[in-house]
Order: structure tokens, then sequence, then C-alpha cells
């Protein structure tokens, strides 16, 4: 018997730990689920709004992310070894997060 799995069947989940930063203080720390190629997002009120998207790169995850705060407005995106921290600051706003595979 033959069978066919479309793209989303095959989609790898990723367990990411964010650090939220705004002016050198951790102002949230959410851990999201986030499926291979699907933007995930989280949002606080007054505070904060993240959204990101993962996709294994060969050995590291490459990551695209727009972070919104009170004050800042950035999109970085990264490149990052799993089960390892990666931090990116612009100006005083920043992120730091750590991906794992989801079992």
């Amino acid at each position: 018997m033959v069978g066919l799995l479309c793209g989303s069947a095959l989609a790898q989940d990723y367990n990411v730990a964010v650090e939220v930063i705004d002016k050198d203080e951790v102002i949230a720390s959410p851990t999201l689920i986030v499926k291979e190629g699907e933007e995930a997002a989280v949002s606080v009120s007054n505070t904060f709004d993240l959204s990101m998207t993962v996709r294994k790169q060969d050995a590291f995850y490459a990551v695209t992310t727009r972070l919104k705060t009170n004050q800042s407005d950035i999109s970085p995106s990264l490149l990052i070894k799993p089960n390892e921290p990666a931090s990116v600051m612009i100006g005083s706003t920043g992120l730091r997060l750590t991906i794992t595979d989801q079992d």
C-alpha cells in the first residue's frame, strides 16, 4: 500500500523559549510551540506583540521575527543552533531564543 503525506503532516513542531528584553530588563519569557514554516504569535496588551517563523536549515534553525513594544518595532532574522540560546539587541529592545525539537 502506498500513501501520500501532505506537507503540513510532515512539518516539525519546535519549542521556542523566548525572553523579551526592553531596556536591559526581561519583560516576558513565554514558551511557544511553533510549527515549521508557520507563523506563531504571542501578545501582551500594552506591552509587546511578537511573531515568528522557524524553518530547519541544515544543522540550524532559520528564524524570522517581529517584535513590537511601546518603544520599538524590530524584525531581526537569526540562524540558531539547536538547544543553544541566541540573542539579538537593536537599540534597547531585544530577544533571546532557545529552540528545541518537540518530541
